[in-house]
């Protein structure tokens, strides 16, 4: 069925129309026998409406009408299939009304802009239109869709990717040949589009089945080039070939399975990864524990979500699981995954991200637990693809500007989302605070931290117990796994200064890590040494020179400290000071972080105190991180549709 609009008093114009039509696809040869209609045709009449719509179905009718509009010489202003019932009964929710999805795939798009003809008319007139048309059926060609723009004075049309140079060439022709035309039109070709269809019954019936259908695109980043609604049954977008696949698995998802699933991609299965790992398994279980006795798979405030992992990656290898039974895999059972060569391939990264993003979940999400510069550079890429990120790795948000801005440009719209709570201070909620303190109009005048849980144990054993040397506290914070395998890039402090070059950004400044000097604990004879024994070994030389510092603060009733600042010009630093025992920083213990943002509504300072160091704060930091993103991307459960009343 169609549906035209024409201009002028339906009781003049309608009849007159009504009469060509029937008379045209009766007899037209255009339409096949089994197509042509008997019986009565109903035409709707919508009034000053301007040709911008999408027509989807056969161009042999499609060519029929216009054919019967230039019989009537009526100028068709409108064109679409659709039909309207406004007598059909909605179903209760939007949910109930998409019931299929279907992709026609390999499709150009040929637009043919500037068709000026002598007299100036508004709209390309009807017989440039039908011949325009007739030209391609005379060569066999099918047109999937055809839109006109009155404005530009254009049409346009999808045609197979393998009879694109034929339709080119075909519609070049003629207009060469044609008269009347004021200029000779622009004819062009654009190849790898698709056409992604809903389906269902009165879909037009439904408040907010539209809504769903383009915001399920919006969030996966999809962009609608041409839009079709066929009254109630069917609602068609144009889209890049590139985006069609994700389209459908973004509808999917809205409209025809549970809405509860993500699938993940680990990168890095190392201590926090495979903590990390350890935790998503710990979710499943406890889902799947809630379900089999017979209850909720979500506990009260927790959200409800299906967690899924698909791939794990390390340097050398990856590892790709569907079966169901993979999903409670601890880090463990993945390394053995990926240490197996029979279980695992070797590592390539946008083989994951297909991995990831040809799933059968419509939400795909990123967890990069490495510190590594290339996978860091990706982020932007993966999030153009709908991917969202979340990571503890510092590397982008603290190097190059020109990434942090891309970022948060792919991010401000709110569709996308980056996560990185853990690259400040591991599972403590430092950067969420200041976002939410920013938000609402407070200003940062100064931020100080000691971020670093490394050498907030190191120092704060080192003061508490005086009979230690420096050189032996050190030893002790490497065994139990707080410094990396080389202790001295711990005492560069520059992992300090990157916290703080984050913070700031986050704070709106312009800032970069070179702008931030730095304070190396690291005596200037030990900074060329590269492997870690020998430099512990060295480090005993100077354990008199830490120790002086130690008793001069002591003096003072002080303990030292390795911390960040920066005020709200951008003046920041990285060294090590002392601070009165009575300062919130003065009485950290073990390898706790703290933080003090100075506000104009916390004058005498919002302080935050917690573990800053250790695979299970880090990983529980990245999980609240996936949690949060679960709660902002999952719709939530379809309920009965209540219309609003309002009382006075």
């Amino acid at each position: 069925t169609h549906l035209l609009a024409v201009p002028g008093p339906p009781a003049a114009a309608a009849p007159k129309m009504q009469r060509s039509l029937l008379c045209s696809l009766r007899l037209a040869p255009v339409v096949p026998r089994q197509q042509r209609l008997e019986g009565h045709i109903e035409l709707a009449h919508i009034r000053d409406v301007h040709l911008q719509q999408t027509l989807v179905g056969n161009s042999r009718i499609g060519t029929a009408f216009f054919t019967a509009g230039l019989l009537s010489e009526i100028t068709t202003h409108w064109h679409n299939n659709c039909t309207p019932n406004l007598n059909a009964v909605a179903p209760a929710a939007p949910d109930a009304a998409i019931t299929g999805l279907c992709l026609m795939d390999k499709l150009s798009l040929v637009n043919v802009r500037n068709v000026h003809v002598e007299g100036g008319e508004e709209y390309v007139p009807l017989h440039i239109r039908t011949k325009l048309l007739a030209s391609l059926r005379n060569v066999n060609i099918s047109m999937v869709t055809v839109a006109q723009s009155a404005p530009e004075q254009s049409v346009c049309f999808c045609v197979p990717d393998e009879a694109a140079e034929v339709a080119k060439a075909t519609i070049e022709e003629h207009f060469s040949s044609e008269g009347g035309m004021a200029s000779k039109p622009d004819v062009e070709l654009l190849r790898g589009f698709s056409i992604v269809t809903a389906v269902g019954d009165t879909v037009n019936q439904i408040p907010g089945v539209a809504a769903k259908f383009f915001g399920a695109l919006g969030r996966m980043s999809v962009n609608a080039l041409g839009i079709a609604q066929n009254g109630e049954r069917i609602i068609s977008v144009l889209v890049e070939s590139s985006g069609a696949r994700r389209a459908v698995r973004a509808l999917h998802t809205e409209f025809l399975m549970p809405p509860r699933r993500i699938n993940l991609c680990v990168i890095g299965a190392g201590l926090v990864g495979g903590e990390l790992l350890d935790q998503l398994a710990g979710w499943q279980r406890r889902r799947a524990e809630r379900e089999a006795a017979g209850g909720p798979p979500a506990a009260p405030g927790e959200v409800d979500v299906d967690l899924r992992v698909a791939c794990v990656m390390n340097s050398r290898r990856m590892a790709v699981q569907r079966k169901r039974e993979s999903l409670a895999l601890s880090g463990a059972e993945w390394n053995a995954l990926l240490q197996d060569e029979t279980s695992s391939r070797p590592a390539d990264v946008k083989e994951a991200m297909g991995t990831l993003t040809n799933g059968t979940a419509a939400y795909s999400v990123v967890i990069d637990c490495t510190s590594n510069d290339a996978i860091a550079a990706q982020y932007p890429a993966w999030l153009r693809a709908g991917v969202h990120v979340v990571t503890p790795n510092k590397k982008a948000f603290s190097g190059d500007l020109a990434l942090w801005d891309r970022l948060q440009a792919l991010t401000a719209p709110g569709h996308l989302h980056l996560f990185h709570e853990t690259t400040v201070g591991a599972g403590l909620p430092i950067i969420s605070t200041l976002h939410t303190l920013l938000d609402t109009g407070d200003r940062l005048t100064n931020l100080e931290g000691v971020f670093s849980g490394t050498l907030s144990f190191i120092l704060n054993t080192f003061c508490a117990q005086p009979d230690k040397r420096f050189s032996e506290v050190v030893r002790e914070a490497q065994q139990l796994g707080y410094t990396e395998p080389n202790p001295k890039d711990d005492m560069e402090g520059t992992d300090v200064a990157r916290k703080v070059c984050i913070l700031a950004r986050v704070a709106g400044l312009r800032i970069s890590l070179a702008d931030i000097p730095v304070q190396s604990l690291v005596p200037e004879a030990l900074r060329g040494i590269a492997q870690g024994p020998q430099f512990l070994d060295a480090l005993q030389a100077h354990d008199a020179h830490f120790d002086a510092l130690r008793k001069e603060a002591a003096a003072q009733n002080s303990v030292l400290r390795f911390v960040g600042t920066c005020d709200e010009q951008g003046n920041a630093k990285a060294e090590m000071r002392s601070y009165p025992t009575s300062h919130p920083f003065g009485s950290l213990q073990g390898a706790d972080n703290c933080v003090a943002f100075t506000t104009a509504r916390y004058p005498l300072g919002l302080v935050i105190q917690g573990a800053g160091a250790g695979a299970a704060v880090t990983a529980a930091g990245v999980m609240g991180d996936v949690v949060e993103l679960s709660r902002r991307i999952i719709r939530p459960p379809p309920g009965p549709a209540t219309p609003a009343v309002f009382e006075l």
